[in-house]
């Protein structure tokens, strides 16, 4: 598996997919005998006085694909998250470095976000409120602004240069330093973290948390409310925050993640 990962990941990076192009080819016979029964057809339908038949470039590897990408980290994630939000209704809602495409979209259906970011966004939408700062040196006006905040996979990335910040080998700890910052006492962090057996920095991507070494520093910072670990199938897995032991027998792979619902206390 981590063989096979690595390789994938490889090939992500160039812009080349194997499934697609594996996909591709085997629809092929598949496109060219249906093409052939639909022309036929067409010649003889309703449709044939009111649309021009052209033939375009070949989709046939969708036939062996599922109705839409539900597995892996960020579809589960965001949309657990944001169902929280969603029943919590805070005052305010910050984001810090979430997808766009993901977290915040689902978010900014149903009210306004603020969302934080060391990269610029070119976009506008009336629920959306982009703000470029980088949370490894936090501007002060942000402190104790928001009674809801959220961070999904994005902490891992911070120092190590992968989306143009500064190098930082503690960038991690200025970041969850910054989140508590930004939260009003009582507040809620929602923070989620590539979680594994082996803890690791890879230099560029991210790093990756072990369950162990993360668990004392976020309850020394926050009280820990929820914890949810999500495989990389997308099995979602309640642990008890009063005995965390039993986290270690849940293990499957090295590329888990953990989904943590953290408060800052009133006194800190």
């Amino acid at each position: 598996m981590a063989i096979r990962r690595k390789v994938g990941n490889v090939c992500a990076v160039v812009g080349f997919n194997p499934y697609t192009t594996l996909n591709f080819c085997r629809g092929l016979p598949f496109y060219f005998r249906e093409s052939n029964i639909f022309r036929r057809k067409f010649a003889s339908s309703e449709s044939s006085s009111s649309f021009v038949l052209r033939r375009s470039l070949s989709f046939s590897g969708d036939r062996f694909s599922e109705a839409g990408a539900t597995k892996g980290h960020y579809f589960c994630q965001d949309l657990f998250v944001a169902k929280q939000v969603f029943a919590a209704n805070p005052v305010r809602h910050i984001d810090v470095g979430s997808r766009i495409d993901g977290f915040v979209a689902h978010v900014a259906s149903f009210r306004s976000i603020d969302v934080l970011d060391v990269r610029n966004l070119d976009f506008a939408d009336t629920n959306i409120h982009f703000h470029q700062s980088d949370l490894m040196s936090l501007n002060p006006r942000w402190y104790e602004s928001t009674d809801s905040l959220s961070c999904l996979h994005a902490l891992e990335h911070f120092g190590l240069g992968r989306y143009g910040d500064p190098l930082d080998p503690d960038g991690w700890i200025k970041g969850l330093t910054s989140l508590k910052r930004i939260l009003k006492p009582g507040g809620t962090l929602y923070l989620s973290v590539p979680t594994g057996l082996t803890q690791r920095v890879e230099f560029n991507s991210q790093r990756v948390f072990s369950f162990e070494f993360l668990f004392p520093i976020l309850s020394s910072m926050f009280k820990v409310k929820e914890i949810t670990l999500l495989t990389e199938t997308g099995k979602l897995t309640s642990l008890n925050v009063e005995d965390p032991s039993g986290y270690a027998t849940l293990r499957l792979s090295e590329f888990d993640c953990s989904i943590w619902v953290l408060k800052r206390r009133m006194n800190d």
